[in-house]
């Protein structure tokens, strides 16, 4: 009857914590039925519920032809999170420009072998890209666009986002029955990743932009991690994995922040493909405040210490970029925030009973 009437009224009901003595007796009332979602923990069904209220919110949004502002729980990729209502507009700021004010040089032609500079020994990716170095091309007549973009539309960067393909981006969206995410990408690549948080495409910034970024990989590793591994470790400076030696950039998989709970680890955020984590505790120089564990297989992208110095010393300006799309993923995780606590319930004194009756057990 309870049923009835919470479905009557528009709500769904999700059954949690119940032992399969208890699953089985609900089933045989038809109190539980196969269309019902059941889950083991509340932490799970906690979860389903805030990802499903989520994609609801971004079909609308969309249908509407809006902007729609993704949770926290989905990390900083812009691919993943930004606001699309620019990308379903198609307006766009003045066209980018290179300038020559950049400290290192760099032509609008790939070279066939791939790689940009000499990384240290120690910073050598798998596939051994980019270790010879980059030959110098010769492009005379793009003699003024040698240098990576630092003029007077920098700031256009730090705007909000949309994006990085419009021509596809009636492709991304999918049917929230599927299991593919609402909004979908080659998120895999580096370069699509740093492209995304910079919006290479909405500010119409030059080939040799996207060339720059496209020597990212030869500073990076790359890391293939199962699922469950434990990438940092909250409280335990001592380990090598928690220390904070590294940026991440997720590729593909998903990766669980957590902090000490009472009753167990807690989630803090879930950073899915795209997103990056550690670059707090990476530039601040201090202990990871969360435990990172991995809840499938991933593949990552690593910047540790030595490849951020050799990217500062031989490639001066892809090191500006790669900065600029970090400090934007930080961005939108405290604009995130900020939004989650305006857009909070209404306090009205539940929250303090509740809080006294947890501390009182």
């Amino acid at each position: 009857m309870l049923k009835i009437v919470l479905r009557t009224s528009g709500a769904d009901v999700v059954f949690s914590g119940a032992t399969r003595k208890v699953q089985a007796l609900l089933r045989s009332h038809g109190v539980i039925t196969d269309d019902d979602p059941v889950f083991n923990s509340l932490d799970t069904a906690l979860e389903w519920s805030e990802e499903m209220m989520l994609d609801e919110r971004r079909e609308e949004m969309l249908l509407r032809g809006g902007g729609a502002t993704a949770s926290p729980s989905l990390g900083g990729s812009l691919l993943r999170q930004q606001k699309q209502q620019a990308c379903l507009a198609g307006t766009t700021p003045p066209p980018l420009a290179l300038t020559t004010q950049a400290q290192g040089r760099h032509t609008t032609e790939e070279p066939a072998g791939g790689g940009g500079g000499m990384p240290p020994a120690g910073s050598n990716n798998e596939e051994g890209e980019g270790e010879q170095g980059r030959p110098a091309a010769a492009a005379p007549e793009a003699e003024a666009e040698t240098a990576v973009f630092l003029g007077d539309h920098e700031d256009y960067y730090l705007r909000a986002g949309t994006l990085r393909r419009r021509s596809s981006f009636s492709t991304q969206i999918s049917d929230r029955g599927l299991d593919n995410p609402l909004v979908v990408g080659d998120v895999g690549s580096l370069q699509s990743i740093l492209e995304d948080y910079l919006e290479v495409d909405r500010y119409q910034a030059p080939e040799s932009v996207r060339s720059v970024l496209g020597e990212a990989k030869s500073f990076f590793r790359q890391e293939r991690v199962a699922a469950g591994a434990v990438l940092a470790d909250h409280g335990n400076p001592s380990s090598s994995s928690s220390s904070p030696e590294k940026v991440y950039f997720i590729g593909s998989g998903s990766v669980e922040l957590q902090i000490p709970g009472k009753c167990g680890p807690r989630r803090l955020q879930k950073v899915c493909a795209g997103g990056t984590f550690g670059e707090v505790g990476f530039f601040l120089r201090t202990p990871q405040a969360f435990r990172a564990v991995t809840r499938e297989p991933c593949h990552l992208h690593t910047l540790d210490r030595t490849g951020m110095a050799a990217m500062q010393h031989q490639n001066p300006g892809l090191c500006i970029l790669v900065q600029k799309a970090v400090m934007k993923s930080i961005c939108l995780a405290a604009s995130l925030s900020i939004e989650s606590a305006h857009l909070g319930p209404v306090d009205d004194g539940r929250s303090v009973r509740l809080g006294r009756i947890e501390e009182e057990r």
